[in-house]
């Protein structure tokens, strides 16, 4: 049914608008994606929102469409979402930067992630050395840090 109020007024005057009938999933789908080329977000807000969208459990291109994103950024939406909420938290507020958080997410088990942050939140080491770390903790001999 077409809108029949008054028309929207912008600062020089009505623009042109259309009004749709959408869903509450389908409206905050839109709303998004409108967020997101007005102003990025952080990685973290971005992952909350995507696991609210519930497309998570969708293939990488069948999501990223769905959102109006790349499949290679939804690929790396579902890695930081399998990061522990200590960790998503710390990147959120920069106390981790999100290349570092991403060299987590190579760890399976929350308690080698965990001991890979405290590590690099104690040492500020470079992305060679996390990358360094991690595969020595996924192959079992990193020293007891």
């Amino acid at each position: 049914m077409p809108f029949r109020g008054p028309s929207p007024v912008g600062p020089t005057g009505p623009i042109p608008a259309i009004v749709r009938r959408v869903s509450d999933d389908r409206a905050r789908e839109l709303s998004f994606q409108s967020n997101m080329q007005i102003q990025p977000c952080n990685i973290i807000d971005e992952v909350e929102f995507l696991r609210n969208a519930e497309v998570f459990h969708l293939p990488d291109a069948e999501g990223a469409e769905r959102m109006a994103m790349e499949p290679d950024e939804m690929a790396v939406a579902k890695r930081v979402a399998r990061l522990s909420a200590p960790i998503r938290e710390a990147v959120r507020t920069g106390e981790i930067d999100e290349r570092r958080a991403l060299c987590l997410t190579r760890l399976q088990a929350e308690v080698d992630q965990t001991r890979a942050f405290r590590y690099i939140r104690e040492n500020n080491p470079s992305i060679d050395e996390v990358e360094d770390l991690v595969d020595r903790l996924q192959s079992g001999s990193a020293p007891h840090i």
